[in-house]
């Protein structure tokens, strides 16, 4: 943790690692040198150094609602990533070199909140980005030409149909900068820039739904077709002919990229196939490799690159995963089975991540989700180490504090599992159903379980026996948040009801004859909570309670009472309290709208309006869990 200006000398968080990929970005996959490849995660862009084992981050811009697309120019110095902002779409351009921020790109003349597609010219000095709809409809669809080193449009121009039909992508013609090309539904121009926008009177033979084009090493265009018709134009835009190899098969096509010998395209099927120049005049072009991606998955491929030697393939699915396959050698073209695509890091979760733990003995965060599989991630090593399919989804996990146990709700049961060598092993089945939140007690002895099917009840059990303890009574809607103080001796909670509830556990030895007594009780039927923190003050021997939810407050409980309330201003979904008691971590959580983390200095001072506070771009969705390592030095974060 650091400290740093902002609103006062508040804490900040500086980006470690990121695990995950967000496969809606247009053009998701880049390589800016062999061993480092591009991609978005979460609100920014990930630049992989394979070779070191290290993560370079490329920060969102502050007001950005999340990444729509990505470029980078032909001498890979240079990235360009495009945002959603309700104020008007940004773009901006990174030295991949320095890692610093070049130049950002707005156009206040135009309401347009995103750019679907981005470009540079194959010189560099030129960009062209293509905006979506807009509020006003005055600016939809419109291209335009930047200079971007002096961030000035150069040419605007709307490139739609009178039916306003969606445009896709946009390119420069790579042998002369001032001729561009955008493709859509029902959409195929070329413009040249010459006092302005003009457009040249060329056209395909058939206007159809047009999925992807790039220019070739032999001085033409391919355009991909939603049919699968592969469509040959030359370097002035003129169509020569439908490719006789073409797929023929729906959505076959929806991103190309060109290499030496030919190009490659991917589509909705999962497959890649890679095309080179034919002997055979009226052939043009061979299809000489199909290969699959993710078999009986129902994976699309929504984005292909290739590395400078062309040795390397990168590849994005929908699925949310970053393959890599190599293409050296003969052995590729020859074997008959499609060969196995490596992750470039490890396999990501599919969806949202509903569970996050840390384990506070072993550098191990586990996390689960609506993709039905559990995750075990060494945080040091930066790897996956163990992955487990279920058959179920998986609402909430939690990490014994020894790194050897695990308890994981899901819709049918509650699982006590074994972490083994390289297994995930059941050892006790509890008929708690759709469990979405349990808790291992700070010693590990106990676990809490919420039960909602038992009238929003939390149950405690004895984790080496699994002998039912307690069962805490007293919300009367879903429970969505449990906390141990840090002696173990009570347990805290939170719902959808509006309150807070103390409650004993460990009375047998602490408090005889409290045991799964209410202590404090605290009500807000208008509030609807959903995450609660304890802070247990040593010298009171008392404890204090944070809880936040819809009604956009930090709010402090004490002895049953609010003492205290932080306006947030934005609604907070989950928060975590620093082991040392010096930070306060909270997570945004307004619906659709990207996931800040929100750094608080600890303990709170001020009033409603003087919290010091600091925001950190994270997710591009609202956080489920936050977590915090045993020192205090990692911060982990989960979202949808």
């Amino acid at each position: 943790m650091e400290e740093r200006d902002g609103h006062g000398p508040a804490l900040s968080l500086v980006h470690r690692h990121v695990f995950g990929l967000k496969p809606d970005v247009k053009n998701n996959v880049h390589y800016a040198e062999e061993t480092q490849i591009i991609y978005p995660a979460g609100t920014n862009a990930v630049l992989w150094q394979a070779d070191q084992k290290q993560q370079k981050i490329f920060q969102g811009h502050e007001d950005g609602q999340g990444l729509t697309c990505m470029a980078v120019n032909s001498t890979k110095r240079y990235l360009a990533v495009a945002e959603k902002c309700y104020e008007g779409a940004i773009c901006t351009i990174f030295d991949l070199v320095t890692a610093k921020k070049r130049k950002t790109l707005s156009w206040p003349e135009s309401d347009a909140p995103e750019f679907l597609c981005v470009a540079f010219s194959a010189d560099s000095k030129y960009l062209i980005t293509q905006t979506g709809r807009s509020p006003s409809a005055k600016h939809d669809w419109s291209l335009l030409y930047w200079v971007w080193d002096k961030q000035r449009v150069m040419a605007s121009i709307k490139v739609s149909n009178p039916q306003n039909s969606l445009i896709r992508e946009c390119s420069f013609n790579p042998t002369d900068s001032s001729i561009v090309c955008v493709i859509g539904d029902g959409i195929l121009k070329f413009m040249q820039l010459k006092d302005g926008f003009k457009t040249l009177p060329v056209a395909p033979a058939k206007l159809q739904s047009f999925m992807c084009h790039t220019w070739l090493h032999d001085d033409k265009m391919l355009v991909g077709a939603d049919n699968g018709d592969l469509l040959l134009f030359d370097n002035a835009g003129e169509f020569q002919t439908v490719l006789p190899t073409s797929p023929g098969e729906p959505r076959a096509a929806t991103c190309v990229i060109p290499f030496s010998k030919g190009f490659i395209i991917g589509g909705d099927d999962g497959r890649i196939r890679i095309y080179e120049k034919s002997d055979e005049p009226k052939e043009i072009y061979r299809q000489s490799k199909v290969l699959q991606v993710e078999p009986n998955s129902g994976a699309a491929v929504r984005s292909l690159a290739l590395s400078p030697s062309e040795e390397l393939l990168g590849v994005s699915t929908s699925t949310a995963q970053l393959y890599q396959l190599s293409l050296l050698g003969q052995d590729l073209m020859k074997a008959e089975e499609s060969p196995a695509f490596e992750p470039v890091l490890s396999h990501f979760h599919t969806g949202a991540i509903l569970g996050l733990d840390v384990c506070i003995r072993k550098p191990l965060v586990v996390t689960c989700g609506v993709d039905k599989s559990a995750r075990v991630w060494n945080y040091f090593e930066k790897t996956c180490v163990m992955c487990r399919w279920f058959n179920e989804e998986a609402y909430s996990i939690a990490f014994h504090p020894s790194g050897f146990h695990l308890i994981i709700g899901q819709s049918d049961k509650l699982r006590l599992m074994n972490l083994l060598m390289e297994d995930m092993k059941t050892y006790k089945d509890i008929a708690i159903k759709q469990c979405r939140e349990c808790r291992f007690s700070n010693g590990g002895q106990y676990f809490a379980a919420v039960n909602t099917n038992a009238t929003n009840a939390i149950q405690v059990y004895k984790t080496y026996t699994c002998e039912p303890i307690e069962t805490l009574r007293g919300h009367t809607n879903k429970v969505r948040s449990v906390a141990w103080t840090a002696d173990d001796s009570m347990l805290v909670s939170t719902g959808a009801d509006g309150a807070v509830y103390e409650y004993y556990v460990q009375a047998e030895t602490a408090n005889p004859g409290r045991d799964g007594r209410r202590v404090h009780d605290f009500v807000q039927k208008t509030s609807s909570f959903s995450c609660v923190i304890v802070h247990s003050d040593q010298s009171s021997n008392f404890n204090t309670m944070y809880v936040v939810g819809n009604d956009q407050l930090l709010r402090k409980v004490y002895k049953g009472e609010s003492s205290g309330t932080v306006k947030a201003g934005t609604t907070l979904g989950q928060i975590v309290l620093a082991n040392s008691g010096k930070g306060l971590f909270a997570a945004v959580a307004e619906p659709d709208a990207p996931g800040r983390i929100r750094c608080y200095k600890f303990p709170l001072n001020g009033g409603d309006n003087s919290c010091e506070w600091t925001d950190f771009s994270a997710h591009a969705a609202p956080a489920t869990r936050l977590r915090i390592s045993a020192d205090d030095f990692y911060l982990f974060s989960a979202a949808e």
